[in-house]
């Protein structure tokens, strides 16, 4: 054998690419073990960082171009969603923005608004409790989910809904939804019976029995090694899970961004309690190729689904809210979905409920302008990005407006005092004409009352004032 001095990089970490300095290196024909011809490894101490390796959002520079996490910004705003971005979707959110009363978490920290909205109620769905519990909101509490009106501290709390409706900080308090014999507080995922506290541990890449362990028990094959095990890994072989090759269906983890696309409107997305976090961003994008579901029985008025999916295992609940963003398309920017010609200010996002057998908004926050909505969820289910009518277009449709045949008629709306006809869809109609008042001064006396609210309020002039009293006086009561 001719030993000669060959020159080398060190390969530590022995992914075939070494770093600087070269070294001459005692050998045979060739370099030994450790030892590479090239100095392309921009980190010699992580085998998964090297040329040509798939870049993740890790603050790391994965692939050795340079950039750190590129593609991973989803707002263009220069920080990534693993990098401090609480929002991806919105420009205006991130570690370095300035808080302003938007009803957003602007800079990150947890906290929205955070002490800018003093003197502003800030309630988004109308309900009349203030997302700040500012003292000029109608009721007090702070709303907790200020984009659903059906959930703030006046709801009861309720098991056919996967949010805290009365915001005690607890979903379906009280509530044992799987029926198996363990409420929402003790089980970590009431949605499913087969895991509670009392089930036997297998391999499947879930807590089944609540101890904050996955598989503990060991003996599980994971043949690719990449921490699912071979039971449910949808790619056994394969350590990325491409083999989908329509990327409907896929796995997860917490520095993944993943983009999935429809199946026939019908998407599943396979995922376990420990792959997620807080930080974990989902994207959904119809694949052009296939065709969307437009089938959507709902429990509300007129409603048209764009398309739908199927999240599984269904219910499955996670320690924090994640972050799923659906698109929708509008090439020829006409204000129109194009596939059912459905105006883009009435999108909202719907969930299938069980319980009630009908899907159910999740008042989801829209972004009108770059087509998508975003919603933020602790648990999975059948989701649809639908659209409803607005049939008397005055902006407000499906179970929001109590009229949609009439324009003047939307929780928008002035109340007027004395018609019997409830203009804003609050339930009250005030100074109703149609009740047993006790004399016609009582009737008058209430309709000049409020109409004076509303002309110190700036929202009739003196001359309505004058005249809702007036026919007020000349009606019979």
């Amino acid at each position: 054998m001719i030993w000669q001095y060959i020159n080398g990089y060190r390969d530590n970490d022995l992914d075939s690419y070494g770093i600087n300095p070269s070294q001459q290196v005692c050998s045979g024909l060739s370099l030994p073990n450790g030892y590479v011809a090239n100095n392309l490894d921009c980190n010699d101490n992580n085998n998964k960082i090297y040329p040509g390796a798939s870049e993740i959002c890790n603050a790391l520079d994965d692939d050795c171009d340079g950039t750190i996490d590129e593609g991973f910004d989803g707002d263009g705003d220069g920080v990534t969603f693993c990098g401090g971005d609480c929002d991806d979707n919105d420009p205006q959110v991130n570690i370095n923005m300035a808080e302003i009363c938007d009803g957003k978490d602007n800079n990150c920290d947890g906290v929205i608004d955070d002490g800018t909205c003093a003197g502003i109620c800030v309630d988004n769905d109308n309900d009349k409790y203030g997302l700040n519990n500012d003292p000029s909101c109608q009721n007090s509490g702070y709303d907790c989910n200020d984009n659903n009106k059906f959930a703030n501290p006046g709801r009861p709390e309720t098991c056919d809904t996967p949010y805290d409706d009365n915001c005690d900080g607890i979903a379906n308090n009280g509530c044992d939804n799987d029926a198996d014999t363990f409420n929402a507080q003790s089980d970590c995922n009431d949605y499913d019976a087969a895991i509670n506290p009392n089930a036997i541990e297998i391999c499947n890449s879930k807590d089944d029995n609540c101890n904050g362990l996955i598989d503990e028990n060991g003996g599980c094959g994971d043949s690719d090694e990449d921490n699912i095990v071979d039971a449910v890994d949808i790619c056994p072989s394969d350590p990325d899970n491409k083999c989908n090759i329509n990327n409907t269906q896929q796995y997860i983890t917490s520095t993944t961004s993943t983009m999935l696309s429809t199946d026939n409107g019908d998407t599943a997305l396979q995922i376990t309690s420990g792959d997620v976090t807080a930080d974990t961003v989902i994207t959904i994008q119809k694949n052009t190729v296939l065709q969307p579901n437009f089938a959507l029985s709902t429990g509300v008025p007129t409603v048209k689904n764009i398309y739908s999916y199927s999240f599984g295992p269904e219910g499955q609940q996670f320690s924090g809210n994640i972050m799923i963003t659906f698109n929708w398309q509008d090439a020829d920017n006409n204000g129109r979905e194009d596939t059912t010609n459905l105006k883009e200010d009435n999108m909202d996002m719907y969930w299938y409920n069980p319980t009630t057998s009908n899907w159910e908004a999740q008042s989801a926050n829209c972004n009108l302008v770059d087509n998508y909505c975003t919603l933020i969820t602790d648990h999975f289910s059948e989701y649809a990005l639908a659209a409803t009518e607005d049939s008397d277009g005055d902006g407000y449709s499906g179970e929001e407006d109590c009229n949609d045949n009439n324009s003047a008629i939307n929780p928008g709306s002035i109340e007027i005092p004395g018609n019997s006809v409830d203009e804003n869809c609050d339930s009250i109609a005030l100074c109703d004409s149609s009740a047993a008042w006790r004399n016609q001064g009582k009737f008058v006396s209430c309709v000049a009352k409020e109409a004076e609210k509303l002309l110190k309020q700036g929202l009739i002039t003196a001359k309505e004032k004058d005249a809702l009293v007036s026919n007020a006086v000349r009606s019979k009561r």
